[in-house]
């Protein structure tokens, strides 16, 4: 793969776990600190999860009539911002569940089609996959560690305002990913049914959800229980880098 455009995929990487850094380790604690109760904080966490569930697959299709692939991703992270910025002007619960609503729904898309464009450009050389994608678990430490660093000395009222220049960054770079060749799907007999129905998938899916189940209340209240503890923002930082550290993510993509 050629340098520039390697480190165009990789800087997207980076970019958008960042934001993903940032907004799962403390945007449950800007919830908190607008005064929503346990059960409204784990509802506006929640429903960004349940745009993943069928916004990709829209995308996915939208890409496929189109053609163009990298407009699917310019264009949604932008609507996504655009919709983000709602933010600052609605602090209610139904106006922020409308508004994260919203934005998962347009930044559900831009992923997983980075992903395919990352895998098409490597062609059949699949183990560079790991040096690319490892850039997205440095982006999610560095801002993680910063982030909690910074909120020990400005106000979580301006955690928005980070989360926005985070998006930014994701939008600069969703703009320098290369345009990939549109995929022919004509020989494809296999109905998205018949797949679902296939004895594997099905125990792949079962996987998946059991362990979405068992981070829920770590990504929502963590970073909660921590503060109320005692504990300061650049220690929670920390703890969630260690997190990801020592589950060998770094370590299994640079060797991948």
């Amino acid at each position: 793969m050629e340098f520039n455009i390697y480190w165009r995929l990789a800087g997207f990487y980076f970019a958008y776990f960042a934001f993903v850094a940032a907004y799962s380790s403390y945007w449950s604690l800007y919830l908190q600190s607008l005064g929503f109760a346990a059960a409204q904080i784990g509802t506006l966490m929640a429903v960004q999860s349940v745009m993943r569930i069928f916004a990709p697959t829209i995308w996915g299709v939208v890409s496929d009539r189109i053609g163009r692939p990298d407009w699917v991703i310019k264009y949604s992270t932008l609507a996504g911002i655009v919709a983000f910025c709602a933010v600052f002007f609605w602090s209610g619960f139904i106006g922020l569940f409308c508004v994260m609503a919203i934005v998962g729904f347009f930044l559900s898309g831009p992923l997983p089609l980075v992903e395919a464009a990352t895998l098409q450009r490597l062609g059949g050389v699949t183990s560079q996959y790991g040096k690319i994608r490892l850039w997205g678990s440095v982006g999610f430490i560095a801002i993680v560690s910063g982030v909690g660093a910074l909120l020990d000395f400005i106000a979580i009222s301006q955690l928005p305002v980070i989360l926005l220049l985070l998006m930014l960054a994701m939008l600069l770079f969703a703009w320098l990913v290369p345009r990939g060749a549109a995929l022919s799907h004509a020989g494809e007999q296999d109905s998205i049914v018949s797949i679902l129905r296939q004895p594997k998938v099905l125990a792949f899916f079962v996987a998946c959800f059991l362990m979405t189940f068992a981070h829920g209340p770590l990504y929502v209240f963590f970073s909660i229980y921590l503060v109320d503890h005692g504990y300061s923002k650049t220690s929670v930082g920390l703890l969630w880098s260690i997190g990801v550290f020592f589950t060998a993510i770094i370590g299994w993509f640079a060797k991948a």
